[in-house]
């Protein structure tokens, strides 16, 4: 018996934790209690034990968002994924090769969250820090990851039509956003103009694992005034290859594209090959 009350207290524990999102990432009692419909007593107690532990953190109004052991507990699974290791080296070699800011994103629910970053080595340069969550409509990096589900998985994530628009460019309704995913499957790669911050462009491709499935997505971001001139022509392409070489790395095997090695990405950017070497990926 005492056993099950155990069990019962770590459900109840999880189901407080996954309260939090980034929509609602601090809350107080009064809305953890009723959004997990648990009494308000069990609710405290619980959160009493989180707040000492570090797992979550209680401000002066009383509201509670997560704490520095819980998010210590969510980079070590970043650090300890695949995904991480073999994007690094490609993350600092577009980055040296453009100047401009190199992202790697995860899905999370209809959001994508920022687990890599190359900073830009310009002055002027796009401010985004790693652990950032934004609604994948907003973001090419997000768009390039919708463009893998399905009609009726588009509506489980999104089932009102309207959408909470970042900018006056966002997507803002269901429709126009599969409309726009259509163009991203022809393409293979997702641009971003103006959806999450004005004056900033970005462009992206998913990073598959070894079965196909995308699991991430790689984009290079920058202002728009310096990026959009070449962002067809010398952005989107970089970026696919960029994207197929880590999922080479991950054990995606393509018949169309072979592996493409350092040398192959340099040659692409410096004009040394052509484009079409950059084969469009056929959807998994």
């Amino acid at each position: 018996m005492r056993k099950t009350g155990s069990v019962q207290s770590v459900a109840k524990t999880l189901v407080l934790l996954r309260a939090f999102t980034p929509e609602e990432p601090a809350l107080g009692l009064s809305q953890l209690a009723r959004k997990v419909q648990l009494p308000v007593s069990t609710v405290h107690r619980l959160l009493k034990v989180l707040v000492e532990g570090g797992m979550l953190s209680r401000d002066d109004s009383g509201r509670y968002s997560v704490g520095p052991e819980l998010y210590a507990i969510g980079t070590l699974y970043l650090h300890s994924t695949d995904i991480c290791g073999v994007s690094q080296p490609i993350l600092k070699l577009l980055n040296d090769l453009t100047s401009e800011s190199i992202n790697v994103s995860i899905p999370a629910k209809g959001n994508v969250v920022l687990i890599m970053k190359e900073e830009s080595k310009h002055a002027f340069r796009v401010a985004q820090q790693v652990g950032s969550v934004y609604p994948a409509y907003a973001s090419s990096m997000g768009m390039i990851l919708l463009s893998e589900l399905t009609e009726s998985q588009l509506d489980t994530l999104f089932p009102e039509d309207r959408l909470q628009p970042l900018t006056k460019r966002t997507i803002a309704s269901k429709a126009q956003l599969k409309q726009e995913l259509e163009l991203v499957r022809e393409k293979a790669v997702a641009v971003d103009v103006e959806g999450s911050y004005m004056g900033v462009v970005c462009v992206a491709a998913a990073i598959r694992d070894a079965s196909g499935k995308a699991v991430a997505a790689i984009s290079i971001s920058g202002p728009l005034v310096r990026m959009q001139p070449l962002l067809h022509s010398r952005f989107a392409p970089l970026v696919k290859l960029g994207a197929q070489a880590i999922s080479s790395r991950l054990g995606y095997q393509s018949q169309e594209v072979p592996r493409p090695s350092v040398e192959t990405i340099e040659a692409l950017w410096n004009g040394e090959a052509p484009t079409s070497m950059v084969v469009q990926e056929v959807n998994a």
